[in-house]
């Protein structure tokens, strides 16, 4: 495609992914926002939502 070097390809005009803009955004931290000082059991409620990857 660049300077001939790929003989036989055709350069395709691929429409805007949003899904992959998403996937490349950088981490950001959450906002502190007071004291998470809890009365009771299960009050709040941390989870990790990405398991082991393959």
């Amino acid at each position: 495609i660049i300077k001939d070097r790929l003989s036989g390809l055709k350069e395709l005009d691929l429409d805007f992914c949003e899904d992959c803009v998403y996937g490349k955004q950088k981490w950001v931290r959450f906002l502190k926002v007071g004291p998470t000082r809890k009365e009771g059991k299960l009050e709040l409620v941390h989870t990790d939502v990405w398991g082991p990857a393959k």
